[in-house]
C-alpha cells in the first residue's frame, strides 16, 4: 500500500507535466524547474536549509534530483511485480527524502521510518505465480 501511494504521486507529476507542456508553461522538465523549486521554498521558509542555496547555485544538480525522484515514484510500484528490486527501491526512496530533507529543511522521519521496516526489513513483497 505505501508504494501504491508513492507510485500514485510519480504519475500525477507526470500527468501535471503533460498538462503543463500542452498549455506551453515550464514543466518539471525544464532545466531550472528543480533549482526554481527549491528557491521558491526557501524564500517562503525561515528555516535555512544545509544544502539549499548550493544546490539551487548548481542547477543542474537539482534538476537530476527531481527527475531521478519522479522517475523512482513511479518506479515504486516495480517491487510488487520483481522482488530483486524491493530493497534498491526503498533505498532510492529513503534517499530521497533525506535529500529533500538537506535541500529544503522538510524532514519525513515517519516515512523514513515506515520505509525502512516495512519495505526494506520487512518480508518479500512480490506477486506468487
Amino acid at each position: 500500500m505505501l508504494l501504491l501511494f508513492y507510485f500514485m504521486a510519480g504519475v500525477v507529476k507526470v500527468l501535471t507535466a503533460v498538462a503543463q507542456s500542452v498549455r506551453g508553461e515550464r514543466t518539471l522538465l525544464h532545466p531550472d524547474s528543480g533549482a526554481l523549486i527549491i528557491a521558491e521554498w526557501l524564500f517562503r521558509g525561515d528555516a535555512p536549509s544545509l544544502l539549499g542555496r548550493w544546490i539551487v547555485q548548481h542547477r543542474f544538480i537539482a534538476w537530476s534530483g527531481l527527475l531521478g525522484s519522479v522517475a523512482l515514484e513511479v518506479l515504486a510500484i516495480t517491487p510488487l511485480l520483481w522482488r530483486p528490486m524491493q530493497p534498491l527501491v526503498a533505498i532510492g526512496l529513503i534517499g530521497m527524502h533525506v535529500s529533500i530533507g538537506l535541500s529544503m529543511d522538510v524532514w519525513f522521519p515517519e516515512n523514513v521510518a515506515l520505509l525502512a521496516l516495512l519495505i526494506l526489513a520487512g518480508p518479500p513483497l512480490a506477486v506468487r505465480r
